[in-house]
């Protein structure tokens, strides 16, 4: 059989595999929108995800610095637990946390259900951020319990200076002003 024969079933074969033989803990569909005061001022963001855990039972969603302070050591450990916090250098605000997701179907299966969240951004309310600055959002994910934090395997997903991706500004977004041509939260801020 000619090598090239064998090209359309391999294409087949990857194209057609189920999605779990791949699968990665990660988020998808962000959206960032345009929050405003009662004065019509833009004072923040409202960013919508959808947070596929995979097997892991515990997600955060951050913001993040685009870069690592560099006195930080550089071992996958270390930026791991920069990245979910744990240790100071790299989240600028922690978004939210889920934790004890449902697990999907009644079957042995230990995958969680995907979940779509949404969460307020104010500038300068326990946070540094400010409109038209780039920042990155992205989530890390673990099995351990909260106390756990410190020991914690985290996955990490979207992080724009850390262990998955190098410079990848997939995850990066402007934070929202009053001329940016963001979307418009349907509600006021809080």
């Amino acid at each position: 059989m000619r090598p090239l024969a064998l090209a359309p079933l391999l294409g087949f074969l990857v194209v057609g595999a189920p999605r779990a033989a791949h699968a990665i803990a990660h988020h998808e569909q962000v959206v960032v929108q345009k929050l405003r005061d009662a004065s019509n001022k833009v004072v923040g963001a409202r960013v919508h995800l959808v947070i596929d855990p995979e097997s892991y039972s515990r997600v955060r969603i951050n913001v993040g610095k685009l870069t690592i302070d560099p006195r930080i050591r550089t071992n996958h450990a270390d930026h791991r637990r920069v990245a979910a916090g744990v240790t100071p250098g790299y989240v600028r605000l922690q978004l939210g946390e889920l934790q004890n997701m449902k697990p999907r179907g009644s079957g042995p299966s230990s995958y969680r259900e995907m979940q779509e969240v949404k969460f307020d951004l104010l500038y300068g309310r326990g946070n540094d951020l400010k409109a038209g600055e780039q920042v990155d959002i992205y989530t890390t994910f673990t099995m351990s319990l909260p106390k756990d934090d410190a020991n914690s395997s985290w996955h990490v997903f979207g992080m724009h200076d850390g262990p998955v991706t190098q410079n990848d500004k997939t995850h990066v977004h402007e934070l929202p002003s009053d001329s940016s041509p963001h979307g418009e939260a349907t509600e006021k801020a809080p």
